[in-house]
Order: structure tokens, then C-alpha cells, then sequence
């Protein structure tokens, strides 16, 4: 038995997981996969349902008024304005309102 064990304990070690997507919301995408600003979920809470552990939401720069539960942990990074390309500029240049 503990010779299984020891030949077990590789493979369960080896296990891969899915890497982690971008999901975008947006009131102006057309909701069909959030894979983009264009196809973005128009509510949190759908990017919430879709969302698998370490995947990031993003958010646009609009009002959202949802009651949340965050039930997998995910990043949620809030301000963008769609179209603009992610990674220039300054996180500063983009404001996150957070409300308990």
C-alpha cells in the first residue's frame, strides 16, 4: 500500500491547471463570451457565474448596481474605459470606487 501511495503522489503533484482568463463587463458589449470590451458581460454578477478561481474581471467605467457574492476568488479591477488598451498608461490614470 504505501508503495502506491509513493507512485501516486508525482501525478498528483503534476496536476495542471487552466490558466486564468480576462473577463470584461461593459453596459456597451454585446454580452456573448467577455473576451473582449465588445463581447463583454453587461453585469458583474454574470462575469461573477462565468469566472473560475484566479480568473481577472474587468471592469468599465460605468455605475453597476448589483448585489454581489463573490464566491471564487478572482481579481475584479474596476475604471477602464473600454477600447483603450490595457497596459499603457498608469494604473492611476483609472479610479475604483469600492462600497461594502
Amino acid at each position: 500500500m504505501p508503495r502506491i501511495l509513493l507512485l501516486l503522489i508525482p501525478l498528483l503533484l503534476n496536476v495542471e491547471t487552466a490558466p486564468a482568463k480576462t473577463l470584461y463587463v461593459s453596459k456597451s458589449g454585446d454580452g456573448s463570451d467577455a473576451l473582449s470590451w465588445e463581447t463583454g458581460f453587461n453585469q458583474i454578477s454574470r462575469a461573477l457565474i462565468e469566472s473560475v478561481t484566479n480568473d481577472v474581471i474587468r471592469l468599465s467605467a460605468e455605475v453597476y448596481r448589483e448585489n454581489l457574492i463573490v464566491a471564487t476568488p478572482v481579481t475584479i479591477i474596476g475604471g477602464y474605459v473600454p477600447g483603450v488598451l490595457i497596459d499603457e498608461g498608469s494604473p492611476s490614470d483609472y479610479s475604483t470606487i469600492e462600497s461594502a
